[in-house]
């Protein structure tokens, strides 16, 4: 992933989390940083936001997304990496979580 240096945040991952039948806001995950970037820095949160009107399935409609930003440090330019580990909660009285770590090699130029 290419990132302009000097640029502040940029958005490297997104996971939107709503329930696709009904459109409603669903349960995020639990989530921290695994590995932050050595020479910048790796924030995630849950933001709102709204699909777009040509949305297929639910149009105009606000959801939850979980939005992973990086920023390079000043000046910096080169190859950087981190991770987040991600833990989705269990659904319809299952014992069941999934764990994911999602790695980010990003590339400041």
């Amino acid at each position: 992933m290419d990132i302009k240096a000097n640029s502040g945040k940029a958005v490297i991952y997104n996971v939107y989390i709503y329930n696709k039948f009904n459109c409603n806001f669903s349960e995020p995950p639990s989530f921290k940083v695994g590995k932050q970037a050595a020479n910048g820095a790796i924030e995630a949160n849950i933001v709102k936001r709204r699909f777009k009107a040509d949305h297929e399935r639910c149009p105009g409609k606000r959801v939850y997304i979980l939005e992973v930003t990086y920023k390079p440090n000043r000046g910096y330019r080169g190859k950087d990496s981190g991770s987040l580990n991600m833990r989705y909660p269990a659904y319809g009285g299952l014992n069941y979580q999934k764990t994911r770590t999602i790695k980010f090699d990003i590339s400041v130029k």
